[in-house]
């Protein structure tokens, strides 16, 4: 097998190893190695600018994430909330996740105001600098043209088109791998330390933004450089154990810390019910997902098992295939649902939601997109190994599978006779244990509780593609059996795309027949070309560019959808095109002006209502030397007050209303000290649905309340009504005797 056929990197697309030990050499992303076309550049600006145009289009309108802005908005006003990660302003409590990606956004709201944008805006910097990290990577593997077709599809990945948009973790944690395989790239090259070593240190970085999932990347990282670092075996050892030690201390660096700090003197950690990190992080966020249970951490969703919300005696607190309707307690909003009704067009603030009056409704009516195939907003419906090749998830990020899988299989295949150290493996071995890697942990899952999930698969899915079509195109160009894989390839995606595009009939209809006609007749020029033998003719080659850009055109569009923010995705989880969830313009709510629109959960605003103000008012001016100006049962019933004001609001109970911070003890001590005078009980709790209302240690703190404690009437505070605080919630005064 000739050279030209088997291998996709020639030796003029890498910089030299003295070249690339320069000063400077390994940051500049302008540098051009030795034989790069002249074209190259303008066509990396351009794709850096469609990037950019993508992700910040709908940046003033983007939304705040539900649950998680709390937390954002706490670090961005107290240095100690930054520190540890605290959801409150008090740092009572953390959320249910490392805080690690929340620092830049509340970083970025410090610096200018908390604002939709100002949140944003590190996810749009995040998602160009990815486009442009991972044109170097597949550059130095595979060439020019393939790093600029990696860049242009990574780009145009519908998830990440929305992802970037906005302000949700796993765009941190997409950059953090995309800069982790750049260094191992360069460590794989020229087997230097120092590069693996900081390979180490963004998986760490990607570990802080989501935890265990960063991990999935290290066993293609490292079985690379075993199999290709121009090295003896036992250095290669020697380096991949430094960096990994280096890796583990830098992920576990937070949740060290929150171990060694007396529990005093830091929040408590959510997520877990004995204030424990490692529980939350390897527990609830970890091995609960697959139906293992780890003492100490909160029950999350297991394989086969309930989901979170799951009231006690085992009723779900929502349906299977999705979050039923019911409304949000403490919430406020006009009474319709958020989801579209699946299928379609995207409704603008559509849906049928049974909430009324305040009441903002967490989810839209029966059959929408949390049912088994619907958009990305809802929990898929259980354990399916064939999760990631249906509805919910594929057309989010799967349609280069086809022309990706054949790459890697047809790839190793043909290198499978190469010397150790071959670098053309190497780099298939890296981006293709990457994906196989991470698709068989998703689709082990119990279940996946957020499209978003999915940008971890694009980078080597756009790199396979890329260096594929190269490769593939090389091959057709030299003749032999190998040249009838690009032709395959196409028609591979052609069926594929088809395939996928008739789970949404209604959107852009025109598109798939656009599709299904380019690689067709990309196919017919391809086997004209081979049967006579004349693959350089203008025709073929014509014929080829059409099929290959028949393979893209429909993710193209798809990702372009996000200019209309009825497809543009939310930020309580991404998605493009028809299966768009939380889609719509910004609009204000009543009695909140200039209130900014959030997606699922419904309107979340950084200004309170009328009657919000008077009850914030009214106990702002009493609140005297007490450290909390309120304490709410849960979460969700303190998220106004946090938002608007930034003001020390205790939230008890967590995330799911079962943490047992405070513990009754606790409670009462912080009442008899003087240091917390008003609660807010809501009509049905504070916390995720289905929790914090009854049981466990918020149940007994709001019975206790209730009892001890002197129920303030509405009209002391000017407010007719309490249905804006949870549904009929009450506000309490708490006596320091009485306690």
């Amino acid at each position: 097998m000739s050279a030209t056929v088997a291998d996709p990197c020639p030796r003029a697309g890498r910089p030299s190893r003295s070249a690339s030990r320069r000063p400077g050499a390994a940051w500049r992303f302008w540098r051009s190695p030795a034989g790069q076309p002249p074209w190259a550049r303008p066509a990396l600006l351009a794709t850096a600018v469609v990037a950019a145009v993508l992700y910040a289009w709908n940046i003033t309108s983007s939304g705040f994430a539900l649950y998680y802005s709390d937390a954002v908005k706490s670090m961005s006003v107290s240095w100690k909330a930054l520190l540890f990660g605290a959801m409150d302003p008090g740092a009572t409590i953390t959320p249910d996740k490392i805080p690690g990606s929340f620092v830049p956004q509340a970083l970025s709201a410090r610096l200018f105001g908390f604002h939709a944008w100002s949140v944003t805006l590190p996810q749009c910097v995040e998602g160009v600098i990815c486009v442009l990290v991972l044109h170097r990577v597949v550059r130095r593997w595979a060439g020019p043209v393939a790093g600029i077709t990696a860049a242009a599809l990574f780009t145009c990945t519908p998830v990440v088109a929305s992802m970037f948009g906005h302000s949700m973790e796993d765009g941190g944690l997409t950059f953090c791998l995309v800069m982790a395989a750049d260094c191992a790239q360069r460590a794989l090259l020229d087997a230097r330390l120092r590069s693996l070593v900081l390979s180490g240190v963004w998986v760490g970085l990607g570990f802080q933004a989501k935890m265990l999932q960063a991990w999935m990347v290290l066993p293609a990282l490292a079985t690379a450089y075993l199999v290709a670092a121009p090295v003896r075996l036992r250095r290669r050892v020697g380096h991949l154990l430094v960096a990994g030690v280096v890796c583990l201390a830098v992920s576990l660096s937070w949740v060290v810390m929150m171990t060694v700090v007396p529990a005093k003197d830091r929040p408590y950690v959510d997520g877990s019910t004995d204030n424990s990190a490692f529980a939350m992080v390897f527990g609830y966020n970890g091995l609960e997902r697959f139906g293992i249970h780890v003492p100490g951490s909160v029950a999350s969703t297991g394989s086969g098992g309930a989901a979170r919300g799951t009231r006690p005696g085992g009723t779900a607190s929502w349906r299977a295939g999705g979050f039923g309707g019911a409304p949000f307690p403490g919430t406020r909003a006009p009474g319709n649902g958020v989801f579209p009704a699946g299928g379609g067009k995207a409704a603008r603030n559509g849906g049928t939601g049974e909430g009324t009056g305040s009441a903002r409704p967490f989810a839209g009516g029966r059959g929408g997109p949390g049912a088994p195939g619907g958009g990305p907003g809802g929990m898929d419906a259980g354990p399916s190994w064939l999760k990631l090749f249906q509805s919910r998830f594929a057309p989010q990020i799967g349609w280069l599978y086809p022309f990706a899988l054949l790459t890697l299989v047809l790839g190793v295949w043909w290198r499978r006779r190469a010397g150790r150290g071959d670098r053309t493996l190497g780099g298939l071995v890296l981006w293709g244990g990457w994906l196989v890697v991470v698709g068989v942990v998703f689709s082990a899952m119990g279940s996946i509780p957020h499209t978003a999930y999915m940008a971890t698969l694009a980078p080597p899915l756009a790199a396979l593609t890329a260096a594929g079509a190269v490769l593939m195109r090389r091959a057709y160009r030299a003749g032999g059996p190998r040249g009838w894989a690009l032709p395959v390839a196409v028609a591979a995606e052609a069926v594929w795309s088809w395939y996928l595009s008739s789970f949404h009939p209604d959107f852009l209809p025109w598109l798939k027949w656009l599709t299904a006609a380019a690689c067709l007749a990309g196919v017919a020029a391809m086997v004209l070309g081979r049967v006579t033998r004349r693959t350089r003719s203008r025709l073929v080659t014509a014929g080829v560019l059409a099929g290959l850009a028949g393979a893209v055109v429909t993710p193209v569009a798809w990702s372009a959808s996000v200019l209309d923010p009825a497809y543009a995705g939310s930020a309580f989880d991404a998605g493009a095109g028809p299966s768009a969830m939380g889609g719509g313009r910004a609009r204000a709510v009543p009695g909140a002006a200039g209130a900014s629109r959030g997606g699922p959960g419904g309107d979340i605003t950084t200004r309170l209502t009328a009657d919000e103000r008077k009850l914030y008012a009214y106990v702002k001016s009493r609140q005297g030397g007490a450290r909390y100006v309120l304490a709410t049962d849960g979460w969700n019933a303190a998220s106004p007050y946090i938002l608007a004001t930034g003001d020390t609001v205790l939230p008890m109970g967590g995330f799911s209303g079962s943490v047992p911070h405070p513990s009754p003890g606790d409670f009462t001590a912080l009442v008899r000290g003087g240091r917390l005078r008003f609660v807010l009980l809501s009509g049905s709790g504070g916390g995720f649905p289905g929790r914090g209302g009854t049981a466990g240690a918020t149940g007994r703190v709001r019975t206790w309340v209730r009892a001890h404690c002197a129920a303030v009437p509405s009209a002391r505070y000017g407010v007719t009504t309490t249905q804006a605080f949870g549904g009929g919630g009450t506000l309490y005064e708490c006596a320091p005797e009485r306690a």
